[in-house]
């Protein structure tokens, strides 16, 4: 067929209304440039391609869009090119070329379409990580029609889209925008019945400010949430910059279920477009929101399904990767699975990746956790720190995360009492001001884990639990739990611990939270417990603790010959984790290598994988 039939025939096939992806691979076998009717017709079948994953096949056919398009410049073109750089960032390629293009061109635009193209510009640098300039196009955008010869320039949807943008970008870079602050003041002081999009958007992204780091009262953060839901649904063209951080504060203020409900709608509506960048950017968030409501293991299929498209896709979105690796250490150290845990956190370059924003805080949290559990407490101790600096970072106190409660019990560990009642002290103070019962809850067992004395900490402890919410916070309750257990034990009061130690216990169980089921039986054990010591995961057991049930698998095919790489895939996981895991079997079992496990381990079953 000659090159002049194909494009007739691809002509054909777009007036029949057929499939834009099957137009295009007809015109990609074409030798010659298609006519420019064919433009829009490669542009839709690129979006198609990119929302499957396909970012190399889109990029060839913007690129052919792109060349075959009218040369005038117009909002058509610039979006274009936007877009084409988009996807060659998402293909792990340089975007950057592309949007500076853009950018020179937006400047030859009337004002109104000038200013979509900005936040079209706006959103496409803040999808691949480029904060800075992201924030630089929104405020471009935003001091545009803020000028009063153009504040009608563009419909609500659109300045929703940069008044969000604008206030995630700016605080994400380590400042917040004047004009803004300002607007949100103004929101606060004098808040609408019925708030406008570009109000809502302005509430979603002001209530998820308090996930960054920034001060503000949990009361606040609770009616900027329901102000931003409203009685309709926002429009899905500020899905990006208003769903991430409205998610972020409702699973912060107790309201997990509320963020999953969400994001479920939300991440369904992603999947259906196809649309990758959306849906490993709202991952994350889900994963965080069943954390706090305790399902474990929906947290680790959630984080670790991100972390998987992140590395499959480096360029889709790079901020998402840090969040997802808190959750996913967390998760994993509270299923007593400490040797994957700290594979996940083994991110030698990670301040370059993330450095310099307050999302950095939450993957230096999971890594001194991590620290922590390994008992690496001055580790520990430089991680939180640092965390500390990133959530501070625009200007806030850090209130949100558990940051404090984690560094004064590793300086407690490490015998630095007076450090650890300050930062104790703190904690406090910071969790009063903001409000929130569990945060409360948590100062006060940071309070009760610097008092030396034992019966003085398990009233606190009681203080502690009594704060929490009933329906809510069943981690945090069962941690609190057997903490005021042990001390009630230390203070000789042997059957009020095993009465809260075993509260604990039923709730740990319930929960998979086998790192603390495994601490409570102990306890429990220690309080005179009969029948308390049974397994809570494992049967191999050396002079180094009970293996896992992850340890168990690694363990039983590694004594049945399988190399390292053969048990990775067995098990779907990395060769770093099953030679961290061997290496954590090894030290439990007291054994030197793997030659030994074959003589220390009972019968198992080795295809459990």
């Amino acid at each position: 067929m000659s090159c002049s039939e194909a494009g007739l025939r691809a002509r054909q096939l777009f007036e029949r209304g057929e499939r834009a992806s099957v137009v295009a691979d007809r015109l990609l076998a074409e030798g010659d440039q298609p006519a420019p009717w064919a433009a829009p017709v490669l542009t839709r079948a690129a979006h198609e391609a990119a929302r499957s994953g396909e970012f190399e096949r889109s990029v060839v056919l913007l690129r052919r869009a792109l060349a075959v398009s009218t040369p005038t410049v117009d909002l058509d073109r610039v979006r274009l090119v936007i877009e084409l750089g988009r996807i060659e960032a998402a293909s792990g390629g340089d975007g950057l070329r592309r949007w500076e293009t853009a950018a020179d061109q937006i400047r030859e635009l009337e004002a109104a379409d000038r200013v979509r193209a900005l936040a079209d510009l706006g959103e496409a640098t803040y999808s691949s990580g480029l904060i800075p300039a992201a924030r630089d196009h929104f405020e471009a955008a935003y001091e545009l029609v803020s000028e009063p010869s153009t504040s009608d320039l563009v419909d609500d949807e659109t300045m929703g889209r940069i008044v969000a943008g604008l206030s995630t970008s700016s605080l994400l870079s380590g400042r917040r925008h004047a004009g803004v602050a300002a607007r949100l003041t103004s929101l606060l002081d004098r808040p609408p019945v019925y708030p406008d999009v570009p109000t809502r958007a302005l509430m979603a992204s002001a209530a998820g400010e308090v996930a960054l780091g920034v001060d503000m009262s949990a009361d606040v953060v609770r009616r900027l949430v329901d102000g931003a839901l409203g009685a309709e649904p926002l429009p899905s063209t500020v899905l990006r910059t208003v769903f991430e951080p409205l998610g972020a504060a409702l699973s912060l203020t107790g309201r997990a279920d509320e963020a999953v409900a969400l994001l479920d709608a939300q991440l369904a509506d992603a999947h259906d477009h196809h649309d990758l960048v959306a849906h490993v950017s709202l991952l994350p968030l889900r994963a965080h929101a069943h954390l706090l409501a305790g399902r474990l293991g929906a947290a680790l299929s959630d984080g670790v399904a991100a972390i998987d498209l992140i590395e499959a896709h480096p360029g889709a979105t790079r901020l998402a990767d840090a969040p997802a690796r808190y959750v996913v250490s967390v998760a994993l150290l509270e299923m007593d699975e400490v040797a994957e845990a700290t594979a996940v956190c083994d991110v030698a370059d990670h301040r370059e990746r993330w450095g310099g924003t307050p999302m950095h805080g939450w993957f230096l949290d999971g890594l001194a956790r991590v620290h922590a559990a390994a008992h690496r407490h001055d580790e520990a101790i430089q991680a939180w720190i640092e965390a500390s600096r990133a959530f501070t970072l625009v200007g806030g106190r850090g209130v949100i995360c558990e940051w404090r409660d984690g560094l004064a019990r590793s300086m407690l560990a490490t015998g630095d009492a007076r450090a650890a009642r300050d930062i104790a002290d703190e904690q406090l103070d910071v969790a009063e001001s903001f409000g929130d019962p569990r945060m409360r809850a948590i100062a006060t067992s940071t309070t009760a884990a610097v008092e030396p004395d034992h019966r003085r900490a398990a009233d606190l402890l009681r203080v502690a639990l009594e704060q929490l919410p009933r329906t809510a916070s069943h981690l945090t309750r069962c941690q609190l739990s057997l903490e005021r257990g042990a001390r009630l034990r230390r203070a000789g009061l042997r059957r009020a611990a095993r009465e809260q130690l075993g509260a604990g216990l039923a709730i740990a169980s319930r929960l998979d939270a086998h790192r603390l089921e495994r601490l409570i039986r102990d306890e429990l054990v220690a309080a005179g417990s009969a029948g308390a010591a049974g397994s809570a995961g494992g049967t191999a057991s050396g002079t180094g603790g009970r293996l896992t049930e992850a340890e168990q698998r690694v363990a039983a095919l590694a004594a049945d010959g399988l190399g390292n790489v053969e048990i990775a895939q067995r098990c779907s996981v990395s060769r770093k984790t099953v030679e961290a895991q061997l290496t954590s079997v090894y030290r439990k079992l007291g054994i030197a290598g793997r030659a030994e496990l074959a003589t220390v381990l009972a019968p198992t079953v080795a295809d459990s994988c």
